[in-house]
């Protein structure tokens, strides 16, 4: 299990080893993580869709932080090259190609 906090909003992983009162402690026991804390982070798979992204989104209670996904359409940016060729064309211009 990995253990951290949410800060701004990221994930941000618990140190290794925790120092407490000045005593390292490699540990995995989640009372001491959550004395310190820090959560157990839930992790997710990522969507996927055509035609969209997703961006990576953090929600936290008491004890876990879970990792979620926020759905982003994929802006299509159109193709000049062809509107420009197409304007050629219409005036009758051939661009020479080497």
């Amino acid at each position: 299990m990995k253990y951290g906090r949410i800060i701004n909003g990221r994930a941000v992983p618990a140190p290794s080893p925790l120092v407490i009162d000045g005593v390292k402690h490699w540990t995995n026991i989640a009372a001491v993580y959550l004395s310190q804390g820090y959560k157990q982070f839930i992790y997710t798979n990522r969507p996927v869709r055509d035609g969209y992204y997703y961006t990576e989104i953090w929600s936290d209670d008491d004890a876990t932080a879970t990792q979620g996904w926020e759905k982003r359409e994929i802006e299509v940016v159109p193709d000049e090259t062809a509107d420009m060729q197409a304007a050629l064309d219409e005036i009758g211009i051939t661009p020479e190609v080497e």
